[in-house]
Formats: structure tokens, sequence, C-alpha cells
């Protein structure tokens, strides 16, 4: 089968659909495993033109976890709101909205969230993007403190329990690494034991 042959630049949002390119390619085979070169090949462009948008490999990794947090906050923002009036059911929704994004693209997740882009080297847009979302979790914990449905205290110790334990699961689930502990149960039902437990510990009253 020819493969098709690299047009001039002509195209009319190059940026988008290199992106694009690269998030599949990324999902395919993981962040080591592309290039450039290849996503130029899989738009239909020259090897030169994607240098018009991004200057190296890395601007066009970090183009992709920019476009997955806000990805991540649009589909958090959309349950937040879902579930304004119901901080219990906002909690559990949201945390599984983490969970379910990030197994769902495992490794634009990891890309996200692990250390292909170092921190010290990630532009302020990245690590705005990055903030946006973890804004989400800091939201959700205010607002059931505000209705008086979770308990007063650190806002603080809160979130970081909450983003840990949704985290911490989708990175569990990512891995494989649950064994036993899955018992055959789907991530969402694993986060809702999860978050069951948390809530206990949240609530001014019992569950």
């Amino acid at each position: 089968m020819t493969q098709p042959t690299p047009s001039p630049y002509h195209h009319g949002d190059l940026d988008a659909a290199l992106i694009k390119a690269a998030t599949d390619l990324l999902e395919e085979r993981g962040p080591a495993s592309f290039s450039l070169r290849e996503a130029a090949r899989a738009v239909g462009v020259s090897h030169a033109a994607p240098y018009r948008h991004f200057p190296n490999r890395q601007a066009l990794l970090e183009a992709v976890a920019i476009n997955g947090f806000q990805a991540l906050s649009d589909a958090l923002d959309s349950v937040i709101q879902q579930y304004s009036d119901d901080p219990r059911q906002q909690m559990i929704a949201a945390g599984a909205t983490y969970v379910l994004e990030a197994i769902n693209h495992p490794n634009r997740a990891q890309l996200m969230l692990g250390s292909v882009l170092p921190q010290e080297s990630q532009t302020a847009n990245m690590q705005a993007a990055a903030e946006a979302s973890f804004s989400r979790c800091v939201t959700v914990i205010q607002q059931g403190q505000q209705q008086g449905i979770f308990r007063q205290g650190s806002t603080r110790a809160m979130v970081l329990t909450y983003w840990a334990a949704s985290h911490g699961l989708a990175m569990l689930l990512i891995a494989n690494r649950l064994g036993d502990l899955a018992g055959g149960d789907n991530a969402e039902t694993l986060w809702n034991l999860v978050a069951e437990n948390l809530l206990a510990g949240f609530l001014t009253e019992p569950l």
C-alpha cells in the first residue's frame, strides 16, 4: 500500500490537526514512540510544516497535555453543575469523572500527570491548564462545606485526600495493580467504594 505523499503547508487548522494526530499516536504507542515527523505524516503535510506551530516534540506533547486538561475540566464542570444541589453526589460524580477520563485515555493521563513533562520545564500555559483542573476538586469540597454538608475545618486537607484518592485509584487501574482488590468490579464501582469511605470522614452527619 502506498503512503500518502506529504503536501506543502496548506492546512486550515494545522495545529489542531497535529494535536489530534499526536493524541492518537500517543494512545497507540505511548509518549516515547512518536515524532513530529510522524504527526506530520499522519496529517498529510510536509515534515517542515509542524515547526511553524511547534518548535519541537516536547511542545507538541505539551499541547496534547493541555488539551487533555481542558477536556477534564469541561467534564468536571458538567457533573459539578449537574449535581450543584447535592454535594454528596457531586463529589462522587466528579471523582468518577476524573477516574474514567484517566483510564479511558491512559497514555494521555500519564503525560498530563506523570514525569514525561517535568514541571520545571513546563510552560505557564501547561501549568495554568493543570491548576484549572485541580481547582475543580477545590470547588467540590468548598461547595459541600458552604452548604453545611461537609464538615468545616481544613479545606486543604480534604481536597488533598479527595484528589489523592481519585488520582491514586486511576493510576492503579491504569497500571493494573489492584489484583484481587478489584474483585471483578468496574472502575466506577470501585470508585464508589472509595468515595463511600471518603464521605464517611467528610460529612457533618453519618450516612
